[in-house]
């Protein structure tokens, strides 16, 4: 006998979507500290393992008709990290503040949760400001379904904003240890020792006698170079330890197109300490 569908009431489709959004571990917001100093951390974990097995069974379209799921216990532990004694009180909480209900099914028995999410969001949502990535965004008793979404993509496209000006301006100031990997990712050359570039980087990022170049002087001197003659051919491009060693990003593009790509054998060229060819005066 095929199951009919029960169609929730939209009032309740839209506060089942923000809590999906909001306390699901796979959502992009996530409460701020005030949730967790209100209710601890074993509650809110508790909670977000609910809503996860709650998206899980509605996307696989194994809900019961009352929107009700099945959770074996030792799997919560599992997920959760957290003992019998814990999940059992948690539990206890959220039937206590009528948010969750349970129901034993089926043989061999098997209990079922059921979420009310209309108090799951009255609860702990509402009057609560949301973070998204460490900017705080409207509350939802402010937003409506609609706007709600629109809300967290134009947050999103506000950090993608910042992330793109910070990259180009280097953090404003000095190359950091954690910007080499950004540096290996943009270096056209991706030979020798990742591991020695990384202590160079390092030892120019520790230098206190001027050296230590910033972000944007490394950034600008790679991509210009890229465009020059010489840079054409990978096998004419320094090492990146020869290239942090020698502190190449001082070079002068102009002068690496000097040299004609079809007037090559004109040219003098010597094999430096890392492999590389390096142009030599006639």
């Amino acid at each position: 006998m095929e199951r009919t569908k029960k169609v929730l009431p939209k009032n309740n489709q839209s506060q089942q979507r923000l809590a999906l959004e909001a306390l699901g571990s796979e959502g992009f917001l996530c409460v701020n500290k005030k949730l967790l100093s209100h209710f601890g951390p074993n509650l809110a974990i508790y909670i977000g393992n609910l809503v996860d097995k709650f998206k899980y069974f509605r996307d696989k379209g194994w809900l019961q008709d009352d929107q009700s799921f099945f959770l074996r216990q030792n799997d919560q532990v599992v997920h959760t990290g957290m003992s019998e004694y814990q999940l059992r009180k948690c539990k206890t909480k959220l039937k206590s503040m009528k948010i969750l209900r349970t129901q034993m099914r089926e043989i061999p028995p098997k209990e079922f949760y059921i979420l009310d999410f209309d108090v799951l969001v009255a609860e702990f949502l509402m009057n609560i400001p949301l973070v998204f990535r460490g900017m705080e965004v409207k509350k939802l008793e402010e937003c409506t379904s609609k706007n709600f979404r629109n809300n967290k993509e134009t947050v999103n496209k506000e950090i993608k904003e910042k992330e793109n000006k910070l990259l180009l301006r280097g953090g404003n100031g000095k190359i950091t240890p954690s910007q080499f990997t950004q540096f290996w990712e943009l270096y056209p050359k991706k030979a020798g020792s990742k591991g020695n570039a990384k202590k160079i980087w390092e030892r120019l990022c520790s230098s206190k006698n001027g050296k230590r170049p910033e972000w944007r002087t490394i950034r600008k001197a790679i991509h210009e170079q890229k465009k020059t003659e010489q840079w054409q051919d990978k096998k004419y491009i320094p090492h990146p330890t020869t290239w942090l060693n020698q502190e190449r990003w001082i070079d002068d593009p102009e002068s690496m197109n000097q040299i004609p790509r079809n007037n090559s054998a004109k040219v003098k060229w010597s094999i430096g300490l890392d492999g590389a060819n390096i142009p030599t005066d006639n």
